[in-house]
This record gives C-alpha cells, sequence and structure tokens, in this order.
C-alpha cells in the first residue's frame, strides 16, 4: 500500500500585516498598499474601486482572509 503524500500548510501570512489586524477581516476581501489595509469588502472587485479612489498611482495587492475553518482539499491526493 502507498503512503500518502504529507499535506503541507499553505502560507497565511501577510508580510507587515499583524495577526491581530488580520483577525478584523476575516471573510473579507483586502487591499493592500505600502504593507497596509487600505480598504476591505465583500468582492475583490469593490475593495480594488475602494483602494484606487484613495490611492490611485499606487499599486495595490488583493488578498482574501479566509477563516480560520477554511479547509481545502485537494484531490490530487486522493487515490482512485
Amino acid at each position: 500500500m502507498a503512503e500518502k503524500p504529507e499535506a503541507k500548510v499553505a502560507e497565511r501570512e501577510f508580510p507587515g500585516i499583524s495577526a491581530a489586524e488580520q483577525r478584523k477581516y476575516i471573510g473579507k476581501h483586502v487591499a493592500i498598499v505600502g504593507g497596509k489595509i487600505v480598504a476591505s469588502a465583500d468582492t475583490a472587485k469593490r475593495a480594488l474601486a475602494m483602494a484606487k479612489r484613495k490611492h490611485s498611482c499606487k499599486d495595490v495587492d488583493l488578498r482574501y482572509i479566509g477563516s480560520e475553518r477554511l479547509l481545502i482539499k485537494c484531490k490530487c491526493l486522493e487515490k482512485d
């Protein structure tokens, strides 16, 4: 019987953003400019639009902050 490969933990860290600050935005899409959260919304499109209004000439990084209970099951690890 073949062994299952070890599950890897997904990286959940956001450089420069504390865990306490991330907890405020669980379940939201956030826009990050210069390492700081500048906007949050229920959709990435809305978060981007809000950030672009405030910081039109800067690069905006979009992230989704999922809940602690968010699980992703990778089908490629299962045997037929």
